[in-house]
């Protein structure tokens, strides 16, 4: 039984690749980044529990039906809010007033080279990464900018903003979302301004996907490498073999593996009546936003709900590992957690049915692109956090440069 449901849970993402690869721009269109992460990243851990001495393969009867319907809704909300009608006004940016503060932002996001490094210890890391957010803010508003206006301006912002990010990426923490944002984000720019490339570019996101979630499984060893703490070389790693391996992979049972983390956290919440009802959305606010060294700890600690499978997730992720989109959709509403993929799905629609008619929903739909591969692997408090701080701490900047906009469609 449990391999039929992975034969399954392959085909059906197969299919969503196959169907959204030959799209204009499919690549870039979340399923199929949802699809390329299920055959890439998924696919290998449930062979791995499947064959592991130290899980219970039944865990699979009841995830694999989750994630696949949980990947069937996300898309039935993506068709959905692709569909939508396009409103006749929309609002857009002001992008020719608005390089200051893409400036301002990319400085911001610059200082994180210095925060990041042998500061590292006096900074406090949240503070260090939301400030982090402002780089990835100013590398896709400078894309956008690239799109529509392409001055000078516009390409100092671009090379302000992607520097931090190339560092964070390469040389401090080999960051994959960071790398994953960088050729996203160019390659949808590029084929949107050069769209004789486009074909180009398809086969290369398309090898990108195949080829970084190969290197994506040697992670450890690559970071060990870039924070020097292996004599070792990049050229030392059997990527491949450690890729192929991966489908059989039995070494977890000290800090656990993703899907197996989300496969004994959903089998807690069944059998103890433990849901959050969504309120663990909540608990990512405070981490992100209540400032502990300003309202104390303990009063930080007092806000956050509590509910019982809390205790079980450290033990767990040993945090290391994660709990994924498919745990955190069974926690807020048991068996109906797809409607939080239809949800999701609509979302990312709705912003790339209007990517064509306003600069806002560019920005959107490139701010939020890898938070589609963090939303499956990480949670969905992944791509929530960085709307939370949109509104927050952008928007209201942002709204003097708001202006309405006549589509045409």
């Amino acid at each position: 039984m449990e391999l039929l449901l992975i034969f399954i849970f392959a085909i059906l993402n197969l299919c969503v690749v196959f169907i959204y690869y030959p799209k204009r721009l499919g690549v870039f269109q979340a399923p199929f980044i949802m699809g390329m992460i299920s055959l890439n990243i998924f696919l290998p851990q449930l062979s791995s529990i499947y064959f592991s001495p130290y899980y219970d393969s039944d865990l699979l009867n009841m995830l694999v039906p989750i994630m696949i319907f949980g990947n069937i809704f996300f898309i039935i909300g993506f068709s959905i809010g692709n569909r939508k009608k396009v409103p006749i006004v929309l609002r857009e940016v002001n992008l020719k007033k608005a390089q200051y503060h893409i400036t301002f932002f990319g400085i911001l996001g610059f200082s994180t080279i210095f925060l990041f490094g042998s500061l590292n210890e006096l900074i406090d890391t949240v503070i260090a990464s939301n400030l982090k957010n402002f780089s990835i803010l100013a590398f896709s508003m400078a894309l956008v900018s690239v799109i529509n206006i392409r001055t000078k301006h516009v390409y100092f912002n671009l090379l302000i903003a992607i520097i931090p990010i190339i560092n964070f990426a390469f040389f401090v923490k080999a960051s994959r979302g960071d790398t994953l944002q960088m050729i996203l984000n160019i390659g949808l720019c590029v084929s949107i301004i050069w769209p004789n490339y486009s074909r180009k570019i398809k086969i290369f996101i398309a090898s990108f996907f195949i080829l970084g979630t190969m290197m994506s499984a040697s992670i450890s060893q690559i970071r060990r490498i870039v924070k020097k703490d292996s004599n070792a070389n990049f050229n030392e790693i059997g990527y491949f073999e450690t890729f192929t391996s991966s489908f059989k992979d039995t070494s977890y049972p000290i800090v656990g593996m993703d899907l197996a983390n989300a496969a004994q956290g959903i089998e807690f919440c069944y059998y103890n009546d433990s849901y959050d009802f969504g309120l663990q959305f909540w608990n990512g606010f405070v981490f992100n936003y209540i400032p502990g060294r300003v309202v104390g700890e303990k009063v930080k600690r007092d806000l956050y709900f509590e509910v019982e499978y809390f205790n079980l997730i450290p033990k767990l992720t040993h945090n290391v590992t994660t709990m994924t989109a498919y745990f955190d959709s069974f926690a807020i509403l048991s068996f109906f957690g797809f409607i939080v993929f239809l949800i999701a799905g609509y979302i990312y629609g709705v912003i790339w049915s209007r990517f064509t008619y306003s600069n806002i929903y560019q920005f959107l739909y490139f701010f939020l692109l890898s938070m589609i591969v963090f939303m499956f692997t990480h949670g969905f408090q992944a791509p929530l956090s960085r709307l939370e701080f949109l509104v927050l701490i952008i928007l209201p900047l942002f709204l003097p440069l708001i202006k309405k906009k006549k589509t045409i469609i």
